[in-house]
């Protein structure tokens, strides 16, 4: 039965899928010599597993489910280089009391990147799930990373859910379809984007997924990495300034192709 009401969705229900993601991917990419990265990719799901696990025990994100459902009730800006700025607090008919405030704030300090330039309207009540989605997810590998182009020499990483395990699909769509519209907006200097459902959610769940996987990440080879690979696996900017970064940001794009389809063919 689809949830039909927000705090009905179960979250628990996605299974280990680290395996099933990085069966996708081959063993030794020939793309990337040093050492293989699909080690390297494991450590850092294994990793964030753990740290997502900690974060799940604390009594600040079990606080969260106590939130009041109030619309509108933050909003969260972001600069041009996707850095977290500031949070403005929209008063209502019931203002906030200063332990709810300590709370936000507590959880809004430790996102320093977005997805995406924007400004989030979420309710307490949505931006509660959507982290405890991205926690879950995050626990049992069942996410990947996107890569998205900025602009021609630009490229930005983000974490998204892995669609393509059904469970997770399922969650997904329950999430979509509970998620009031406008709950993300776009901005650019000329106009106002509203993006769909389904690219809303993506985005607020990734918003969390890079905040776990930037805290947990770990450099299995502190001597040997490659500054492009440090800023994919803690979801930086990437500027690509010689034919040879080009080439790797576009086989690593075709290596992780796979993790993008929606279901298996």
């Amino acid at each position: 039965m689809p949830a039909t009401d927000i705090g009905e969705i179960n979250f628990s229900l996605i299974p280990q899928s680290t395996d099933q993601i990085m069966a996708l991917l081959t063993d030794t990419p020939t793309f990337y010599a040093p050492y293989n990265l699909k080690i390297y990719m494991l450590n850092t799901y294994q990793e964030t597993a753990r740290q997502a696990r900690q974060w799940q025990q604390t009594d600040l994100y079990q606080r969260y489910s106590d939130w009041p459902d109030n619309p509108d009730a933050v909003r969260i800006y972001i600069d041009e280089n996707f850095r977290y700025r500031r949070t403005q607090f929209i008063r209502g008919d019931h203002a906030f009391s200063w332990d709810t405030r300590q709370d936000i704030n507590d959880l809004l300090n430790a996102l320093r990147s977005f997805p995406t330039e924007a400004s989030y309207l979420p309710t307490l009540r949505v931006l509660y799930r959507h982290l405890a989605f991205a926690t879950e997810l995050a626990t049992q590998g069942a996410y990947v990373p996107q890569l998205i182009r900025l602009k021609s020499q630009k490229f930005l990483i983000r974490w998204v859910p892995a669609l393509r395990i059904p469970i997770v699909k399922t969650l997904f769509d329950q999430l979509v379809a509970l998620t009031p519209p406008c709950t993300l907006v776009h901005f650019t200097r000329q106009q106002l984007c509203y993006p769909d459902g389904a690219e809303q959610v993506r985005s607020l769940l990734a918003l969390f997924l890079n905040h776990l996987v930037r805290t947990a990440f770990r450099n299995p080879n502190p001597n040997g990495y490659d500054p492009l690979l440090f800023h994919f696996f803690t979801q930086q900017s990437l500027e690509n300034k010689s034919a040879q970064q080009r080439n790797l940001l576009r086989a690593i794009y075709e290596w992780i192709a796979p993790l993008h389809q929606l279901h298996p063919q």
